[in-house]
């Protein structure tokens, strides 16, 4: 949440200061809602903004909240600052686009995971599988925020591989240009 003196005052950019270059926060705008959903299936802390939230208020988040701003709007690299803060991504496709940043930033599609809610971004919990299908094998976990359960199903494993895909071409240095599974 941004509090009205850090929306009106001018951000102070560079580099996230919270947490370590391993575990980096992410704040992805409305283009990239479906890379902020891989992220967070990777187990990464990303938020995603709001509908027509202005460029200023972007970044001061951004700021405020220790995190990297995640585009392909080359005009927040206009302001003041913000090369340092905002990865504007040049790719259009989400496998192009997770296999530039994780160039960029070194970043591991297997950093953790499915420990994150993918709707809400909360850390999951341990949960007994109330609620689950009949038919589903645990272990699950539960979303803390929004109740949603989760479990390793034939989605997970197909999730599973796509975030290994794209671990392989980000260390080989190569782009996907398949899409075999976009959420």
């Amino acid at each position: 949440m941004i509090r009205n003196d850090a929306a009106r005052s001018e951000p102070t950019l560079g580099p996230p200061t919270g947490g370590s270059p391993e575990d980096p926060k992410f704040l992805c705008d409305r283009m990239l809602i479906r890379l902020c959903r891989w992220l967070r299936a990777a187990g990464y802390d990303t938020s995603l903004t709001g509908e027509r939230t202005s460029d200023r208020r972007l970044l001061t988040a951004a700021v405020v909240e220790q995190r990297y701003l995640l585009t392909r709007d080359r005009k927040l690299l206009e302001h003041r600052g913000a090369d340092s803060r905002v990865i504007c991504l040049q790719a259009v496709r989400p496998s192009n686009q997770a296999t530039e940043l994780a160039q960029r930033l070194a970043l591991d599609w297997l950093h953790a995971p499915f420990s994150r809610c993918l709707l809400c971004n909360e850390p999951l919990q341990v949960d007994p599988g109330h609620g689950a299908p009949p038919d589903s094998h645990g272990p699950f976990r539960r979303c803390p925020s929004c109740a949603r359960c989760y479990w390793n199903g034939g989605h997970v494993r197909r999730m599973r591989a796509q975030l290994a895909v794209w671990r392989h071409a980000a260390s080989a240095g190569m782009r996907r240009d398949d899409e075999s599974f976009i959420l």
